[in-house]
């Protein structure tokens, strides 16, 4: 009998009661999601003979007194599902007990706002910060960097240990005390430096800042007056200034002039005065200036006038004034979240005003200048307010909430001492606590397929936590569905949960545990619904979990109609081929089709092209041979499936092959590459391993074929059917050092071939025990330079044969790898003159003379070896460079081979043609 529905209780404190049905139940699968984990656990509650419940000893649950179980608060992640199935024994409950655990209210606590941070600037132009001591997380630090025009802001942080860290590449300094260094070079005079301490999301309500000094401007240097003195001859001596004068102007009326005219004199490198050949000036050696009396109108004497310029400026300028220092201006953040400046009234031509703009994440500075007129001018983009009374507003919607607005004010480019300070607060936070709606409980059903679908809330629901136990496992799993902006269901795409078009989810039951639960949580911005939706996926019939065959169908007389010996015989079959439940009935109909009713009544059925086969095959029925692929061999036994079928032996069993023939005659292993070993007398474990690895590889070998390798390397193989193969130590090893003492056939190789293209044949480095794939290894006592001939084709040109250019060294060395086929891993190095080594990876050398790969139109000679034609520079046949190839003859390409290499060849070719022994025929 089915049990009742189980009671689930969740209390306020977060702790869930069950409380069992009375009667016919043995145990409850309980599934809950523990604390701090992601994933659900079940839990199997069972019941003793004398009626009392037991849990696991790790599973936290509490058995009471009273008979219920509670999962203690700790123990259960709050927001999640707890759904209880009721089973008594294989049967479960139709309806799942479900209850969802209480999420409690947090109170979010407020924390302590940090104090003013310490700013201050030194005389050499840093800026030293010091933190607050206590309650403070960061600092905001808003600086203009040395050569920029617009401040940027460093957030510097305090770790766990209480450790300041700024950005590497902030140019700021942590020191040992926890202040903050902007060394002098990293910032820009005549700018505000503002800091704001925050504690979490809390900031101080004070900004520390300062101006960061400028150095004391030099005054333009005005040159000092110049003198004359009228001579008793009538001429005029002029004394230019000693210092700070480049030039001097000097205007007099010429004689028969009635006009003046002025001359400028000027210093050449020196520093001696120059003045124009016509002008009938003369600089005396003492660096005076005469007008002789004869260039002089008379009368006018007394009339010189005299000018001294330094660069721009005049002897009759005046005396330049360092600009005052302008008072700090006034700067408020008011009620509305604008921020007001006022301006001091005079010394002052500018303000600049640095904020950051809503929306930004870098502050700005924006200037504000004053003109003729004394009206204040911001600039059009900014954002800026000049207001009437020459006060300067910033609106609320263009500057960022939680953000500092500091003020330098200037006299041209002398900034105020101090820089005025404000900071703009973050807009409070509601105290009171958000109201979230509470989801509605997801519907949770059957479709028409069978399979489970779920109606999500059509409101107030951002995601569901879906939890239900996949096919095969024993463990449930919680897969989470979210709600995407466009308010579309998502889920993880490993799910095998499927979102609908029409918003719902399906979860195929094929592909979830038979007899578990499925249970839905809706959660709107984490807050769940107050029930989950549960329900119970039906077990799976047997037939569904089943499938009996007939591993090798029976002869009877008449295909169409068995006797009752064969029908007895074929269910005998059934049974010893399949695992079937304990009260499973097998019936065989007349034509051999076998029904298997399983205790939970579904039923599976095998047809008679599967269970049964005429005596005499094909005489007097139409039944054909069951449905094999006769042509294979289906437990590799060298015996086809057909073969076996006809003569009675076991298609699937490679023990059993047919009467009076056995695996070794019809099997032929192989060894395609024989394996080295260094004694042949007496194989190593490790070499007899590798050997028997060597014959595994031939995929046909039966299931169950045991392999052994003796001392010398030959193999006895035997077959599951207990017939026996065997192959020669010659098919299986091969000395290393080939030739000593023993007539092993060497391996596959194309023994004419230079696979590592070092110079020596395959067969060389076979025979004398290197290794033909690593140009490293050559036989011992020889080199690869001693077989490789490197040569150059076609002469590079080049400007200077003497020193060439890094251009025409690489030209070289690509005209030498191209036209020689190299091992892997050669160095090619092109001297200044051309000449050419070649290091091979044996560590052997060959060189190449310049005159071999190099020239110019000048130096291209028939005595050089190289031919010139249409400006085209090859190596001829007979020069230094291909008598050196006559007597190092390259790797062997087979076509002068000695007879001695030819019949090795064939030997070889003989001894791979005994690798494999010809199949026999069936002489059935």
């Amino acid at each position: 009998v089915a049990p009742s529905k189980p009671e689930v209780t969740a209390t306020d404190s977060g702790a869930v009661v069950v409380t069992p049905p009375t009667d016919n139940v043995t145990n409850l699968d309980i599934t809950f999601t523990p604390e701090g984990a992601s994933q659900p656990v079940t839990v199997v509650v069972s019941k003793d003979a004398t009626g009392t419940w037991t849990a696991p000893a790790d599973s936290g649950l509490v058995i009471n007194s009273d008979g219920t179980i509670t999962i203690p608060a700790e123990k259960v992640a709050d927001g999640t599902a707890v759904t209880v199935v009721a089973e008594n024994g294989s049967i479960s409950s139709p309806e799942v007990g479900s209850t969802v655990v209480p999420v409690p209210a947090v109170t979010p606590e407020t924390p302590v706002a940090p104090s003013k941070p310490e700013v201050t600037a030194t005389d050499s132009g840093a800026v030293v910060v010091t933190p607050p001591t206590d309650n403070v997380t960061n600092l905001d630090i808003t600086f203009t960097p040395e050569g920029s025009s617009q401040p940027v802001t460093v957030v510097v942080s305090k770790d766990a240990t209480g450790t300041w860290t700024a950005p590497a590449d902030s140019g700021l300094v942590v020191n040992p005390d926890g202040t903050i260094t902007i060394p002098a070079e990293n910032v820009a005079d005549g700018t505000a430096v503002t800091v704001v301490a925050e504690n979490g999301s809390v900031s101080s309500p004070e900004v520390g800042s300062a101006v960061v000094p400028v150095p004391t401007p030099e005054l333009p240097a005005i040159p000092a007056k110049p003198t004359s003195v009228t001579n008793a001859d009538g001429s005029v001596t002029i004394v230019p200034p000693v210092e700070n004068v480049t030039g001097l102007d000097i205007t007099f009326t010429p004689e028969g002039a009635t006009e003046p005219v002025t001359v400028t004199l000027g210093k050449d490198a020196t520093g001696a005065w120059t003045a124009p050949a016509d002008s009938g000036l003369v600089v005396n050696p003492d660096g005076t200036i005469t007008i002789p009396a004869d260039r002089l109108a008379d009368g006018t004497e007394g009339q010189v006038g005299l000018v001294a310029k330094n660069g721009d400026l005049t002897s009759n300028d005046p005396a330049p004034q360092v600009p005052e220092t302008p008072a700090k201006s006034s700067v408020e953040t008011n009620e509305n979240g604008s921020v007001t400046i006022v301006p001091p009234v005079e010394n002052v031509t500018g303000i600049d005003i640095t904020f950051t703009p809503e929306g930004a994440s870098q502050p700005v500075t924006v200037v504000v200048s004053k003109d003729a007129t004394g009206a204040w001018t911001a600039p059009a983009d900014s954002g800026l307010v000049v207001n009437p009374d020459g006060t300067i507003t910033i609106p609320a919607d263009k500057v960022a909430d939680g953000t500092a607005v500091s003020v330098v004010t200037k006299n041209g480019q002398v900034p105020s001492d101090e820089a005025s300070a404000t900071y703009v607060p973050a807009k409070p936070a509601s105290t009171d606590t958000p109201v979230v709606e509470v989801p509605a409980t997801p519907s949770l059903a059957l479709d028409g397929s069978g399979n489970v679908l779920i109606t999500p809330p059509a409101e107030n629901a951002t995601s569901l936590d879906i939890t239900f136990t996949p096919a095969g496992s024993e463990t449930p799993i919680t897969v989470t569905a979210n709600k995407d902006a466009t308010g579309n269901w998502i889920l993880p795409e490993t799910s095998i949960a499927v979102v609908n078009p029409d918003g719902t989810i399906s979860i195929s039951t094929s592909e979830m545990e038979g007899g578990t639960a499925v249970s839905v949580v809706a959660k709107n911005e984490g807050v769940p619904s107050s029930q989950a939706a549960t329900l119970l996926v039906q077990p799976k019939q047997t037939a569904e979990e089943l499938a009996p065959t007939v591993k090798k169908p029976i002869a009877v007389e008449d295909a169409s109609k068995l006797t009752d010996a064969e029908k007895k015989e074929l269910e005998d079959v059934v049974r010893k081929d399949n695992v079937l439940p304990e009260g499973t009935e097998v019936s065989v109909a007349d034509d051999g089709t076998v029904t298997v009713t399983y205790p939970d009544k579904s039923t599976d059925t095998i047809l008679p092209t599967k269970t049964v086969m005429d005596a005499q095959n094909g005489k007097g029925t139409s039944h054909s041979l069951p449905a094999y692929d006769l042509t294979a061999d289906e437990d590799k036994d060298g015996f086809t499936n057909e073969e076996e079928l006809k003569q009675g032996s076991n298609v699937a069993d490679a023990k059993s092959v047919p009467a009076g023939k056995s695996s070794a005659e019809r099997l032929t292993p192989t060894n395609d590459l024989a394996v080295k070993v260094k004694d042949l007398t007496k194989l190593s474990d490790a070499e007899k391993e590798t050997v028997e690895t060597a014959i595994r590889k031939d995929k046909d070998l039966p299931e169950g074929t045991q392999i052994e390798v003796a001392n010398d390397g030959s193999v006895t193989i035997t077959y599951p059917d207990g017939s026996i193969g065997r192959l020669p130590a010659d098919q299986t090893v091969l000395q290393v050092a080939h030739g000593e003492g023993t007539s092993h056939s060497l391996p596959a190789y194309d023994l004419t071939a230079d696979e590592d293209k070092d110079g020596f044949t395959n067969e060389e480095e076979l025979k004398q025990g290197s290794n033909v794939a690593d140009a490293k290894s050559v036989p011992a006592g020889k080199s690869s330079a001693e077989r490789l001939t490197p040569t150059n084709d076609l002469a590079v040109k080049v400007k200077d044969l003497t020193k060439l250019t890094d251009a025409e060294k690489k030209a070289v060395e690509t005209a030498i790898s191209k036209n020689n086929t190299l091992p892997e891993g050669t160095q090619i190095e092109v001297a200044n003159d051309g000449s050419v080594t070649i290091t091979y990876p044996d560590g052997s050398v060959d060189q190449i003379v310049a005159t071999k790969v190099v020239a110019t139109d000048s130096t291209v000679s028939p005595d050089s070896g190289v031919s010139q034609s249409s400006g085209t520079t090859k190596v001829l046949p007979g020069s230094a460079s291909s008598t050196r190839a006559a007597k190092k003859p390259l790797p062997a390409t087979g076509e002068n081979g000695s007879p001695i290499l030819v019949l090795s060849g064939l030997a070889l070719l003989a001894g791979v043609a005994m690798f494999r022994k010809a199949k026999r025929e069936d002489e059935n």
